[in-house]
């Protein structure tokens, strides 16, 4: 039997992890997990592989400051979001919180992220002479 979340579940959710992580005592940082944290190779559904070297030592350092937020689009799968939390834990790799929802903080660490300045530097960066 699937699990299933209805869209007004998954509204509840959104709104119990804002509001959980909006006020933090410590800021929060948003952490992306495949390939900042966890060195996937390639996506197999509840298959996980080495962390990123040096991702378990620098969130060490950073646990000390902010309040680590593991973002990925996997969270929205229950099942998947607990065989993340048991991977990190696992991998002894500290968090406060993993969420698919862009929620409020100081930096977000992803691989697949461009700096934003302006619309002219972004065009350049993906490619588009300008």
């Amino acid at each position: 039997m699937e699990a299933s979340i209805s869209r007004e579940e998954g509204c509840d959710e959104k709104m119990r992890v804002y509001k959980k992580i909006k006020h933090p005592e410590k800021k929060n940082i948003c952490v992306d997990f495949d390939n900042v944290v966890h060195q996937m190779k390639y996506y197999k559904y509840g298959e996980f592989f080495e962390p990123v070297f040096g991702a378990r030592e620098a969130l060490i350092k950073l646990k000390g400051k902010y309040r680590i937020v593991i973002f990925t689009s996997r969270a929205s799968d229950p099942r998947e979001k607990m065989k993340i939390t048991e991977w990190l834990n696992k991998n002894y790799i500290p968090f406060n919180e993993i969420t698919n929802i862009k929620v409020p903080a100081t930096r977000y660490i992803d691989d697949r992220a461009i700096q934003f300045h302006t619309w002219d530097d972004t065009l350049k960066q993906l490619g588009y002479g300008i």
